[in-house]
């Protein structure tokens, strides 16, 4: 089974840029695109979404979408990538064309984030990143700011995706793929998979938050009606959504929600004395109820009852 997966649109629209410069009449050049990609976590996984994940984390990641950049700022050679701007307006303008593409699919679909793919059309049947794994004018230098800020996110583990062509009859490309994370090395991690625009890990990466979807006002509207005490305490990287809720005496359950709720089958919890400022361990919740009907009243009764357990 694969690790890193692409639907099919977003295969298709990046192998027409890779051919594109592959082919240019005044010599073959690399190509380089944004992705949108998310990922889904193990069910064994139970961090908390302010936790560092890392690949043991992390069942599979999926390309949704690429963004082709506008070409003529391109500049590209035979074994680099290079964009160039006159003045300040033109880099105005790329920065504008690039967030009118990512900010309303960042908006829509929370639990994705920004990645990078490029090509190298002078390999066959295997590549890796430039200068691997060391510091300098390379590819190393590129990725490193990116897992940085992915860090910050909360995911240690970024995905690398390179292109070249194909060994294979049915196909002209295929890509490789490689991981990045805090030993600060490529890793990698075999050829990337396509899969149908209508697979359901499509429909699992691309989960909208539980508020715009119908009747998720509604429903946080009664939580907050049934519990006096309830509180989103926040939205958290990738698309998780948390609430704050104050039982008994000197005792908070903290609820997590993830992206994909109300279609997913637990939600995390965690509890936390401040009397004694100790907190318990992760749990997990199982939603056993359909869609909305979910209620956290349900689980603060359980944590009543159960009372704190590390």
């Amino acid at each position: 089974m694969a690790l890193i997966y692409i639907t099919r649109s977003a295969w298709q629209k990046a192998v027409a840029e890779v051919e594109f410069y592959a082919n240019d009449p005044k010599g073959s050049k690399e190509a380089a695109m944004h992705a949108m990609f998310g990922f889904k976590r193990k069910d064994c996984s139970w961090k908390m979404p302010w936790e560092i994940l890392d690949l043991s984390d992390i069942q599979y990641y999926l390309i949704t979408h690429v963004w082709v950049p506008p070409r003529k700022y391109t500049k590209h050679k035979a074994t680099s990538v290079n964009f160039v701007f006159k003045n300040e307006f033109e880099l105005e303008d790329f920065k504008i064309q690039f967030n009118l593409w990512k900010n309303p699919l960042a908006s829509r679909y929370p639990a994705l984030d920004i990645g990078y793919i490029h090509s190298h059309q002078f390999a066959t049947g295997f590549t890796m990143p430039s200068g691997l794994n060391v510091k300098g004018k390379t590819d190393y230098s590129r990725v490193y700011p990116f897992w940085q800020q992915m860090r910050n996110r909360g995911l240690d583990a970024v995905p690398e995706v390179i292109f070249c062509k194909s060994r294979k009859k049915d196909s002209d490309w295929e890509a490789c793929s490689y991981i990045f994370d805090s030993e600060n090395k490529f890793k990698y991690q075999g050829y990337i998979e396509i899969i149908p625009d209508d697979d359901p890990k499509v429909d699992e990466i691309l989960c909208r938050s539980y508020s715009s979807l119908p009747g998720g006002s509604l429903w946080r509207w009664r939580q907050n009606t049934q519990l006096s005490d309830c509180i989103e305490h926040g939205k958290y990287n990738f698309g998780w959504q948390g609430f704050q809720i104050r039982y008994l005496e000197n005792n908070i359950l903290y609820v997590l929600l993830p992206p994909n709720f109300p279609n997913c089958n637990s939600v995390l919890y965690k509890t936390f004395n401040e009397k004694g400022n100790y907190w318990s361990s992760t749990k997990l919740w199982p939603k056993k109820e359909f869609g909305f009907r979910f209620q956290l009243r349900d689980l603060v009764d359980f944590v009543k009852v159960k009372g704190y357990e590390r």
